[in-house]
């Protein structure tokens, strides 16, 4: 039972469910690749898939580990499905050392599954070691010190930079071995999405966050104000689609985007309307990250349908 109970609690703690904000970036990283080359190499593809959930598990543990060290995170914030951390360390039902443990392992198996990855690469090897360091930098330093990126104001670019063109990028350098402008312009929705996740998630954690000096871009605007910014995100993750559709850098089927819009629109209708009440931001936050999701892989879609063309 003990044991059972340590997995539950890693699981929660890491919370695994959120794993669809790596299953989107970098699918969307293999659907591109086999968009621009016409192959696709599933094994790659797969070690892909489960290194950058790895390096996930263990950003979503650190984080939490420092947030809790700073006071970001407290019993309260456990109640809290979409924000706050896990709750097993608020709770006092792990060790902070245990949680310590848990993300160097996840860390060490994502390295380890890169390093695979790397030594199967003909080529574009600097590329993939760059875009990996740099997404450890981004994903670990989000919370831990000396740079504490999301205590400091740039959480939010990190986010963008990080769980979105990184992941996608890196998997699309993978699977092809080269890097283009093109392929950086058409992961920038991705990075809208899991952005805007991040924007009305932190909503729930004003006062905590507030409390414990995270300087994010909801606590500097206020709740008020930062709802602006949330609609404007949004906007930027359909107008951008559009525009590379119009610009010839996407193909038309990458129009499919649209399907998610209503998820948007009753997001930010939510959040405009009701941005100091909790229980209907939580609902905002629930269609964040379906639309993070089904919008995400509706981008992959459009790219694959395009490769008829």
């Amino acid at each position: 039972m003990g044991k059972q109970n340590i997995v539950l609690d890693f699981l929660r703690q890491s919370r695994v469910l959120f794993l669809t904000c790596t299953l989107v970036p970098v699918s969307f990283g293999g659907a591109l690749a086999y968009y621009e080359t016409g192959r696709f190499d599933w094994l790659s593809f797969a070690l892909c898939l489960l290194g950058v959930s790895a390096a996930h598990l263990g950003v979503n543990l650190s984080n939490d580990y420092f947030d809790f060290r700073s006071g970001a995170d407290r019993p309260e914030t456990g109640d809290r499905p979409y924000s706050g951390g896990g709750d097993a360390l608020t709770r006092d039902r792990v060790d902070p050392h245990q949680v310590r443990r848990w993300f160097w392992s996840c860390f060490l198996v994502a390295a380890a599954i890169g390093l695979v990855l790397f030594l199967r690469m003909d080529r574009g090897r600097p590329l993939m070691l760059a875009i990996a360091v740099l997404g450890f930098i981004g994903g670990y330093f989000y919370t831990a010190p000396p740079l504490r990126l999301a205590y400091r104001g740039l959480g939010e670019l990190d986010i963008f930079l990080f769980l979105g063109p990184a992941p996608a990028l890196g998997t699309f350098v993978v699977l092809t071995g080269e890097i283009t402008w093109r392929a950086f312009w058409l992961s920038l929705p991705i990075a809208g999405l899991i952005t805007l996740l991040l924007w009305i998630n932190q909503y729930t954690d004003f006062e905590t966050d507030r409390a414990a000096g995270k300087k994010n871009l909801v606590v500097r605007l206020g709740k008020r104000r930062a709802r602006w910014g949330y609609a404007m995100l949004n906007l930027f993750v359909f107008g951008w689609s559009l525009w590379m559709i119009q610009r010839g850098w996407a193909p038309l089927s990458f129009v499919v985007v649209l399907l998610a819009l209503p998820l948007s629109i009753g997001s930010v209708a939510l959040a405009i309307r009701h941005y100091d009440d909790e229980e209907k931001i939580r609902a905002a936050q629930a269609d964040a990250l379906m639309m993070h999701l089904s919008a995400g892989l509706l981008c992959s879609l459009g790219l694959l349908m395009g490769c008829a063309r």
